[in-house]
């Protein structure tokens, strides 16, 4: 069973996982207005993964 610091890192990684995916989708989208779409999801994961990665790096551990 996962305890919530593997629970986080795994949405970590899956949110990690989710801007490159959009990254490319955005990088092969043809019309402007899906790649208008496709970037302000991108900065929303974007902003996710800055969180997330706080989150990771500041997590405390029970025994600190």
């Amino acid at each position: 069973m996962k305890n919530s610091k593997q629970h986080l890192t795994d949405a970590f990684a899956q949110l990690q996982e989710a801007q490159i995916n959009l990254k490319h989708a955005l990088d092969s989208a043809e019309k402007l207005n899906n790649k208008q779409n496709i970037g302000n999801t991108l900065s929303l994961v974007e902003e996710a993964v800055s969180a997330a990665a706080s989150s990771v790096a500041y997590y405390q551990d029970t025994n600190e």
